[in-house]
């Protein structure tokens, strides 16, 4: 299963410009809230909320997109306080 997991990520790793995430950002604000829990067999569900009220979830991700996704946040420098 992960192995399939991690051939759909990167053959569909989806793109996206500057342009396109300032537009998104000017017609629905910044995301101010979430929600998450573990989920069925083995995924994560989570939900966000934009500053307009705009709501994307819930969303299931599966393991290896929810590792990924956690990966990308600490690399930014999003972890845990130290």
């Amino acid at each position: 299963m992960a192995e399939q997991e991690e051939t759909l990520l990167r053959e569909r790793l989806p793109k996206f410009t500057d342009a396109e995430a300032a537009r998104l950002f000017y017609e629905h604000g910044g995301i101010v809230s979430l929600d998450g829990r573990e989920g069925p067999m083995g995924s994560f569900l989570v939900s966000f909320v934009s500053e307009k009220g705009l709501v994307a979830g819930p969303l299931v991700l599966n393991s290896t997109v929810a590792r990924r996704l956690c990966g990308l946040l600490m690399a930014a420098g999003y972890g845990p306080p130290a």
